[in-house]
């Protein structure tokens, strides 16, 4: 099955649109703060060269809308240097909150993979209620 493909009619079809719609891929209000844990091995070379800014475009996504759109008053009223300061910031964020284990899709399986994806999960947990409180600072 490929990524755009959905089942209608007892069969795979390709339709782009009832993807989209499947995945609500563009519903970036209904996200959580996300971060991401990827395998590096060359047999599957898509998420070490792909997952960082797939998830960084919705995590970008996700900050932007939660913290400027729905707060444009204070955004509006902050000094141009300050406006420079806050973009850098936000561009720092899918670096933040990637991680890379060494492996493919089988990285969490056995005591190793295990270890380090459950020591990600703290980490992440904790960046994560670091970078909220960052934004709550940068907008008042």
């Amino acid at each position: 099955m490929e990524t755009n493909e959905c089942f209608e009619n007892g069969h795979f079809v390709t339709n782009i649109e009832k993807s989209f719609e499947d995945k609500n891929f563009f519903a970036f209000t209904e996200y959580p703060m996300i971060a991401n844990s990827s395998g590096d091995s060359r047999l599957a070379p898509y998420h070490p060269i792909v997952d960082k800014w797939t998830w960084g475009f919705l995590i970008t996504r996700k900050v932007y809308h939660d913290y400027f759109v729905k707060n444009q008053g204070p955004l509006s009223k902050i000094s141009e240097a300050k406006f420079k300061k806050l973009v850098e910031y936000v561009n720092t964020l899918p670096e933040r909150l990637h991680s890379s284990i060494s492996g493919n899709h089988f990285l969490f399986v056995g005591r190793y993979g295990a270890q380090k994806i459950a020591d990600y999960v703290e980490h992440f947990d904790k960046e994560i209620e670091k970078i909220e409180q960052e934004l709550k600072t940068f907008l008042r």
